[in-house]
């Protein structure tokens, strides 16, 4: 198994000596200086930038570069956990549980989003029967739900949102059912 060891241009020396050390054995050595970045503007409230200046550094780009980063480690590695936890059924059964609800992002990011996302599920049993509507035991399904921690269920809600509403990641307004599926089941 290869391991990449990414350095930073901060120490040449140690970059040189380390490119030039291509004999350890299963190790591959990248400078990281030759990754393509971009430059982006995004807009950031006051109070975010100021939690990402005390955060990482005083320089509002390098922090917001360093949040993004990781978000989508997080992120990627919350996902892989989550793959494979639910059925298909009950994953119909929970995307339904969101078809025309729109949460605040901040609503699925705060401490107590699993006992949130619970109680979406049981109103959504209570009245509509989803179990049944989609073939599943709904008892089994909000064990699952129990097991996620908070990355898991923050992923679980952003996904639900990203299907229903944004049209590059399954084609929103009318998303890719299948594409979903094979993603997170």
């Amino acid at each position: 198994m290869n391991k990449l060891i990414l350095i930073r241009g901060c120490y040449p020396k140690l970059n040189d000596h380390l490119l030039k050390v291509k004999k350890l054995k299963g190790i591959n050595i990248k400078n990281s200086n030759q990754m393509k970045t971009n430059t982006i503007s995004i807009r950031v409230s006051d109070q975010h930038l100021a939690e990402l200046s005390k955060l990482y550094s005083k320089m509002p780009g390098t922090s917001a570069g360093k949040a993004v980063k990781n978000f989508l480690n997080l992120r990627r590695n919350g996902f892989t956990i989550l793959k494979g936890t639910f059925a298909k059924n009950e994953m119909e059964g929970i995307l339904a549980t969101f078809n025309n609800t729109i949460l605040e992002s901040s609503f699925y990011a705060m401490r107590d989003n699993n006992n949130l996302l619970i109680t979406l599920l049981q109103d959504v049993e209570t009245l509509e029967r989803i179990s049944k509507s989609y073939n599943f035991d709904y008892d089994k399904m909000i064990k699952k739900v129990k097991k996620l921690d908070h990355l898991q269920t923050f992923i679980l809600f952003d996904e639900c949102y990203r299907f229903w509403h944004d049209e590059a990641a399954y084609g929103a307004p009318a998303p890719n059912l299948e594409k979903f599926l094979n993603d997170i089941c």
